[in-house]
């Protein structure tokens, strides 16, 4: 497994962020004029940046229980600092002597030694208030999709990956005194309904293992022979999706029963969006340039696959399906209903979906659409002062719906808009090169209430938004 930093494993994502298009030529609908085209204009926005601080690339800035998290001073005796995001003040801090990796579970933060240390170390920490809640004489790396339990593997003595033989978990994540509670082999993958579950393979056995995490005690296991290995896809309303070989299954995560099964023959990489009692995974067809959908439904238990002529992938759900599409000269977004029964189709690329609609980039302008796919506003982004037009096709951009607003970010700066009308609300004061914006709601990070985080080279910078 490779090492994760601050990267949750995506069970669910809600963008997908690529080049857009021009106009779809054979699918017209009937737009607003009022909405369509450069909205309404409010006054002049607020040109500000409210707070700036210097960082090293130790730790990468990552928003977690209400902090950012950063790094700063000399490598070799690195601190590590919980500033808070809206006012950029230093809330708690902890110096090392020496050189540091991070993790983060969407919960806790652990901070090691780099691997292949001479004297490793790993330590869990509080993000919000920085407290020591947990301490080994190992790397660690915490886990993705743990909630009110903790859970962390060593990493192995060799420093390629986390120590398959050794799980440690954590009865009571509350309290002080942090202990090893009880071990067992696998990776884990979630902790849902007081249970870990965990894959692992045991020969040419692929198995999915559960245990009731205050006590360690094996409540499931479900195996399957197989040589080519266990992926676990994404999860969805009590249900895992593994790839065991040649097939897909969806498993009971409460009891383990295989609900349903379908042969794996479409490429199936992981879990791209999930809502309305589904879990959708794009489905690749390889050399042919086609694809498809393949959905799990949790009330009917059972799979159903959408096929596509081109590559297809679903990248948000709002009353069924939004799904991208390309043929590597056009791409376009079409959403569905949950039977797949098309409701509109666009060029473009999308962004992301909200209780207004859904938004995507065409060629350089960011277009809103409403529930039937009429066109709600749209507009150019201008950023750097308005001085020039920062195109949505630079590599790099950020274009994503980030607590209040809409925001657009890449080599010449930020820019807001209200998700409503398409309004500006703000602007970076002058031309920064921004390489990052936090939080990433897709990513799970904690959602900062007006605020956003730019990270610019080595700096951090507190924006409105």
């Amino acid at each position: 497994m490779e090492r994760r930093q601050f990267l949750r494993r995506v069970g669910v994502t809600t963008a997908a962020l690529a080049a857009g298009c021009g106009a779809d030529a054979d699918e017209r609908r009937t737009v607003n004029p009022a909405l369509a085209g450069t909205p309404t204009r409010s006054p002049t926005p607020e040109r500000v940046t409210e707070w700036s601080r210097p960082v090293t690339d130790a730790v990468p800035p990552v928003v977690l229980g209400g902090r950012l998290i950063v790094s700063r001073g000399p490598p070799d005796r690195p601190r590590v600092v919980g500033l808070d995001p809206v006012d950029g003040t230093t809330v708690w801090k902890r110096r090392y002597d020496a050189p540091v990796r991070a993790d983060t579970d969407g919960h806790r933060l652990s901070v090691s030694a780099e691997i292949g240390s001479e004297q490793p170390f790993g330590t869990v920490l509080d993000p919000t208030d920085g407290r020591l809640l947990w301490e080994t004489d190992s790397v660690v790396a915490v886990p993705a999709e743990t909630t009110d339990h903790a859970v962390a593997q060593p990493w192995s003595d060799d420093g390629r990956g986390p120590d398959q033989n050794a799980v440690f978990a954590d009865v009571d994540a509350d309290r002080d005194d942090w202990r090893v509670d009880w071990r067992a082999r696998g990776e884990p993958r979630r902790i849902d309904d007081g249970r870990v579950h965990l894959t692992r393979m045991a020969g040419r056995v692929a198995t999915v293992e559960a245990y009731t995490a205050a006590t360690g005690v094996l409540d499931w296991r479900r195996g399957w022979e197989t040589s080519a290995g266990i992926a676990w896809l994404g999860h969805h309303d009590g249900v895992g999706v593994v790839a065991v070989g040649d097939t897909v299954r969806a498993v009971s995560l409460a009891d383990g029963r295989t609900l349903d099964e379908t042969a794996n023959r479409f490429g199936l990489d992981a879990a791209n969006a999930a809502g309305d009692g589904r879990l959708y995974l794009a489905a690749g067809l390889p050399g042919t340039g086609g694809g498809g959908v393949l959905a799990f439904d949790t009330d009917r238990e059972r799979f159903d696959w959408e096929p596509f002529p081109t590559a297809a992938r679903p990248v948000a759900v709002r009353k069924g399906p939004v799904v991208q599409t390309t043929d590597g000269r056009q791409r376009r977004v079409a959403a569905y209903d949950p039977e797949f029964t098309r409701r509109w189709r666009h060029a473009g690329t999308a962004v992301a979906a909200d209780g207004h609609g859904v938004y995507l980039t065409r060629g350089e302008r960011l277009v809103a659409l409403d529930s039937a796919g009429g066109v709600r506003w749209s507009v150019t982004p201008g950023v750097g002062g308005g001085a020039s037009t920062a195109t949505l096709r630079e590599p790099g951009a950020t274009r994503a719906r980030i607590g209040p607003a809409v925001v657009v970010a890449g080599p010449r700066g930020l820019v807001s808009y209200d998700p409503a009308d398409g309004a500006e609300r703000t602007r970076l004061s002058r031309p920064t090169p921004v390489d990052r914006v936090l939080p990433r709601q897709w990513l799970g990070e904690t959602t900062l209430d007006g605020q956003v985080v730019v990270v610019s080279g080595g700096a951090v910078h507190g924006v409105p938004v």
